[in-house]
């Protein structure tokens, strides 16, 4: 692994661990009458954006991705989690036969740091119960309460999304793209170089099934939507080829252009700065879960919404008797 890759690693696992503490110092304090969880979770993910031609899956695209989360159930209905997550990114004209002349390509680990909030609108329980609303009821394990078999879920999360986009293609072995600034971004009157950190949202559909009590099963497929078109270090046009010679050396010109013939005109596209980069990503996660006591009895949710209607209860005045109302005077 090439030094700023090993440096990268090491970037990673102090970031979960800081997190992590944090998240686990907060769920401690506030999840007194719920559940908190922790789960692994692990699976394929594939790039989207200039250097491939569909949001669809291919098979040359897929990478793997792993992560860890840590869960806070608020209620049946409700999760909220902070997951990290670790994955590599790859693209390339060649490799999906996007625009072959053009010849570019990219690789990159990232990980991201999320906020996820899921919600579950249908929960079938082991006694038949298909629909729960939202409801007071804390999470209970006892017994006394019915286990949760499946539940479809849906979810949105904001986060954090670190990438560095690297080329190994070239006979210069592993080079790092940005740097070089491919489009002109280190030439005087052009464009900044482009954040490696940048803002992301999660969108997130799957379902849940539940082999034992405290133990759940989850299959979902999310999407994170960047505020960046450089993951692939591709978006606007080509710079001029003197200007980028003359403020990025050779280099800078192999790695901006390296299909066959003559170097574009300045102003030629290069990609496509409207649509912005994403990722898909299926998981299957593993999480288990931990009931958190206080004393405190909770309503079991076999019964609660399905209580049959109570009698009214007579309202008396303090100085009325019940006999005294209906007319009666004992004697």
């Amino acid at each position: 692994m090439p030094r700023r890759l090993g440096y990268l690693h090491t970037m990673n696992r102090k970031n979960l661990l800081t997190i992590s503490g944090l998240f686990l110092l907060f769920a401690g304090h506030v999840s007194a009458q719920h559940r908190i969880g922790f789960a692994l979770r692990g699976g394929p993910g594939y790039y989207v954006g200039d250097l491939k031609r569909t949001l669809l899956p291919e098979g040359r695209y897929m990478r793997p991705v792993v992560g860890a989360s840590v869960h806070y159930r608020y209620r049946y209905f409700l999760d909220l989690s902070y997951r990290f997550s670790y994955g590599e990114l790859v693209g390339g004209d060649a490799l999906g036969q996007v625009q072959p002349a053009r010849n570019l390509d990219f690789k990159t680990f990232y990980y991201t740091n999320e906020l996820r909030l899921n919600y579950y609108p249908v929960i079938v329980f082991s006694d038949g119960v298909h629909r729960k609303r939202a409801s007071t009821a804390a999470c209970s394990f006892g017994n006394e309460s019915p286990r949760e078999i499946f539940k479809p879920s849906i979810g949105l999360g904001v986060g954090h999304f670190h990438f560095n986009p690297y080329s190994t293609s070239g006979p210069d072995g592993t080079v790092f793209l940005r740097p070089l600034g491919t489009e002109g971004q280190n030439i005087p009157g052009y464009k900044k170089p482009y954040s490696l950190n940048q803002p992301v949202l999660i969108y997130d559909i799957g379902f849940i099934v539940n082999p034992m009590r405290r133990l759940e099963l989850e299959v979902n497929v999310e999407y994170l939507q960047l505020f960046t078109d450089y993951l692939d270090d591709v978006s606007g046009t080509y710079p001029g080829q003197a200007a980028l010679l003359a403020n990025g050396g050779a280099q800078s010109v192999a790695y901006s252009y390296r299909g066959t013939g003559a170097y574009p005109a300045e102003g030629t596209p290069r990609g496509n700065p409207l649509l912005k980069d994403g990722s898909f990503r299926g998981f299957i996660t593993l999480r288990y879960l931990f009931e958190i006591k206080t004393g405190h009895t909770s309503r079991d949710p076999n019964v609660l919404h399905r209580t049959t209607k109570k009698k009214k209860r007579g309202y008396y005045p303090k100085d009325k008797t019940p006999q005294q109302k209906s007319g009666g005077n004992g004697g």
